[in-house]
């Protein structure tokens, strides 16, 4: 069998995320999907939103709201343990810079028994990642490169809601666009679901999964 012959099936999604709690709404949406054997990567510049995605998926995964959740800056790697034993590792390899450091992390192993969240996972070699996980890149965007209807339902929202982020410990009204890339028939199924879901909820002017709205819809 060739290789394109057994690559997994891919899909592309891009939703714009208008504020903090549009952020947390689709890591959990993504936390509800996961078991052993899951790869996430979260891809951005410094300030993007990879931290504030890992945490909500964390805390939804392990089934705690208020759960603490660092970022591994400097330690590399948090652990937790999630319903039913399954072992869940939070990466943040952005102190990484040489591919031999990343051996006492023991990747290869972890991405087939565990959940993994990494964030900066660009020094991990192609070759030792999983061929079916789901890639999120989340970028920071000016309110002038954000669509105006998007903007209008937002500050609607806005005025109702004095904070905005994690729990209320802080207010966060950066919008960001994020681009999933599915690789593997699962995860192509949960893009698919939170398209559909996102499109029923723009149809009826609703502000679930925290006002999560299409790109280019």
């Amino acid at each position: 069998m060739s290789a394109a012959a057994s690559a997994p099936p891919t899909r592309l999604l891009r939703l714009w995320l208008p504020r903090a709690r549009a952020t947390a709404a689709l890591a959990s949406a993504a936390a509800s999907e996961a078991h052993a054997g899951d790869l996430l990567l979260l891809r951005g510049a410094v300030g993007a939103g990879k931290s504030e995605f890992a945490r909500h998926f964390v805390r939804e995964a392990v089934g705690n709201a208020l759960l603490p959740v660092p970022s591994p800056t400097f330690l590399l790697q948090h652990s937790y343990e999630m319903p039913g034993k399954v072992m869940l590792h939070h990466y943040d390899l952005y102190r990484i810079d040489d591919t031999r450091s990343l051996g006492r992390l023991q990747l290869r192993e972890r991405f087939t028994d565990a959940v993994c969240v990494v964030e900066w996972p660009e020094i991990i070699p192609e070759a030792d990642l999983l061929a079916e996980r789901l890639d999120v890149k989340l970028d920071i965007c000016g309110d002038d490169t954000v669509p105006q209807t998007v903007l209008r339902d937002v500050k609607a929202a806005d005025e109702g809601d004095d904070m905005d982020g994690d729990g209320g410990e802080y207010e966060d009204r950066q919008c960001r666009k994020v681009e999933l890339e599915a690789r593997g028939s699962r995860w192509c199924a949960f893009c698919q679901a939170m398209e559909d879901a996102v499109k029923k909820l723009d149809d009826e002017g609703r502000q679930d999964f925290g006002g999560i709205r299409l790109v280019d819809a």
